[in-house]
């Protein structure tokens, strides 16, 4: 049996750039992974197909069948798996589970094989699984263009730790389309500002908590057609001294950071709701 962990991330910064041709859009955001992950094993399987335990999370097995089947496809290895899925994070909540299940179990299935695939071809694999997963070879701290597919490593951000917001009580039907289909040219942006947050950030002498404090996230423009209580509990958020609030992704997940695992503690302790499930991580 094989055993990995699929880690969450968080859209520290995220700009729409431009709807393309295909109806895709150009985008331009910095990536980071947390200590939040769900937990997978492998090993083959006697069936005859690849099975999962449990089953109860449809998203997730979906994005990791169709790791599976792109596996099978290009290395003409056949072979079936029983993979067991522990799930952690919240599922279509714009902290990118489905595209790490889906990263995490191809990259397994490679290691696993003995395969050697350079680290583009990895990539290039991957974003056929969805925007997000070719972020998700590498993790850590990244710049994000185009849509999903050009990946800029950068310096991973250590000793701050996040509060993540994940909304109860929404249900959105195709959620990333429904998102973006509310956005229009007004909305868009060139993606200069978190390009040059994420150059800032790769500067040993950087104010991390004032740098990221300056980010942006587009679908925030748009947010109220989805989630009434976004504003509210932003600003109960920022009258408890925080810095800052963002999205993470299209959302509704949403989230601050700080640099003392006490105060973040005490932040989600004063934020607690039924309403909400919050979740502290350290960003890694």
């Amino acid at each position: 049996m094989f055993n990995l962990l699929s880690p969450a991330k968080l859209n520290l910064s995220l700009e729409v750039n431009s709807l393309l041709d295909n109806g895709f859009h150009n985008l331009t955001s910095i990536m980071h992974t947390l200590h939040l992950h769900d937990e997978i094993s492998i090993s083959y399987s006697k069936n005859t197909k690849t099975v999962f335990i449990p089953s109860t999370v449809e998203d997730s097995n979906n994005s990791i069948l169709d790791a599976v089947h792109l596996f099978q496809k290009e290395f003409y290895i056949q072979d079936q798996v029983k993979i067991v899925t522990t799930k952690n994070i919240p599922t279509s909540s714009g902290l990118g589970g489905g595209s790490s299940n889906s990263t995490a179990v191809l990259k397994e299935l490679i290691k696993i094989n003995k395969l050697e695939v350079e680290l583009s071809k990895q990539r290039e694999l991957a974003f056929q699984l969805s925007s997000d997963s070719p972020f998700f070879v590498s993790g850590g701290c990244s710049l994000v263009e185009g849509q999903g597919e050009k990946i800029t490593t950068g310096l991973g951000i250590n000793n701050l730790w996040s509060i993540i917001f994940t909304p109860l009580n929404i249900e959105i039907s195709n959620k990333t389309r429904f998102m973006y289909s509310l956005l229009s040219k007004q909305h868009y942006s060139d993606g200069s500002i978190t390009t040059e947050i994420f150059n800032s950030i790769n500067q040993a002498n950087s104010d991390l908590l004032q740098l990221l404090s300056n980010t942006v996230n587009t679908f925030e423009q748009v947010i109220d057609q989805a989630f009434l209580e976004y504003k509210y509990l932003k600003d109960k958020l920022l009258s408890l001294g925080v810095s800052f609030v963002r999205l993470s992704g299209s959302g509704p997940s949403f989230y601050t950071i700080v640099d003392n695992l006490d105060y973040a503690r005490n932040i989600a302790k004063k934020m607690k709701s039924n309403n909400l499930r919050i979740i502290t991580s350290e960003l890694q």
